[in-house]
C-alpha cells in the first residue's frame, strides 16, 4: 500500500501555505512559520485533500444520524489517527472523533485555521 505523505506549512508572512511531501522536505524559506501540517489522506466531496488544521462541514444526509456540524481536523497522538472535534459552541469542542469513510461524500472544506481565524478554536 502506497500512501501519500504530505504537508503543508503555513507562512505568517506571506499569508499562504506552502505544500511539499516527505521527500522533499521543507526549506529555502525564512520568516515565521506554523507547525506542519499533515495531509490526512482524505478527500472532501469536492476531490480536496484534507489537512489538519482544515474546517470541514458535515451535511447531514438521509440514513444518516450525525446532523450538521462544523468541525476542525485534528491528529489525535494518543489514538495514532486523524479525527475531528466538533464545534459546540464559541470556542468549545466536543470530544475526539474519528473520520468515518462513509461520512466523506458528505463532507467539505470550508476553510482552515489560518486563513479563516474566525471559525478556528484557536491559532
Amino acid at each position: 500500500m502506497n500512501r501519500e505523505i504530505k504537508f503543508r506549512i503555513w507562512s505568517f508572512n506571506e499569508k499562504q501555505f506552502h505544500y511539499f511531501d516527505v521527500l522533499e522536505g521543507f526549506s529555502g524559506h525564512y520568516g515565521a512559520w506554523s507547525e506542519p501540517q499533515q495531509f490526512a489522506g482524505l478527500k472532501d466531496k469536492a476531490g480536496k485533500e484534507i489537512y489538519e488544521g482544515d474546517i470541514i462541514k458535515y451535511s447531514e444526509h438521509k440514513g444518516y444520524t450525525l446532523s450538521d456540524f462544523i468541525a476542525e481536523v485534528v491528529f489525535d497522538e494518543g489514538k495514532a489517527c486523524f479525527g475531528f472535534r466538533e464545534y459546540i459552541l464559541i470556542n468549545s469542542f466536543s470530544e475526539f472523533h474519528e473520520i468515518e469513510c462513509d461520512f466523506l461524500p458528505y463532507t467539505e472544506v470550508i476553510g482552515n485555521v489560518f486563513e479563516n481565524p474566525e471559525m478556528a478554536h484557536s491559532v
